[in-house]
């Protein structure tokens, strides 16, 4: 058989489109800062999660992640 196994991927996303890349001083060598501040309501969508995981609330944990990382897609889902 040949074709992609369940997880397998094309090429690898190093950085995301928001980040920043600011050289060090290296050559080739380049740091990626996040490109903006982390949400005000971080501790608490993250208590939230962590609530709506432990009470098995699957849609809500993948609907808060999602809230808190741009251009995440839940596993298995299309990427086209």
């Amino acid at each position: 058989l040949t074709g992609l196994r369940d997880g397998e991927k094309l090429h690898e996303e190093l950085i995301s489109s928001d980040e920043e890349l600011i050289p060090v001083g290296e050559e080739k060598i380049l740091l990626a800062r996040p490109g903006g501040p982390a949400p005000r309501d971080i501790e608490q969508k993250i208590e939230a999660m962590i609530a709506s995981a432990q009470s098995g609330e699957r849609d809500r944990v993948i609907e808060i992640i999602s809230s808190l990382i741009p251009g995440f897609r839940e596993p298995g889902s299309c990427t086209s």
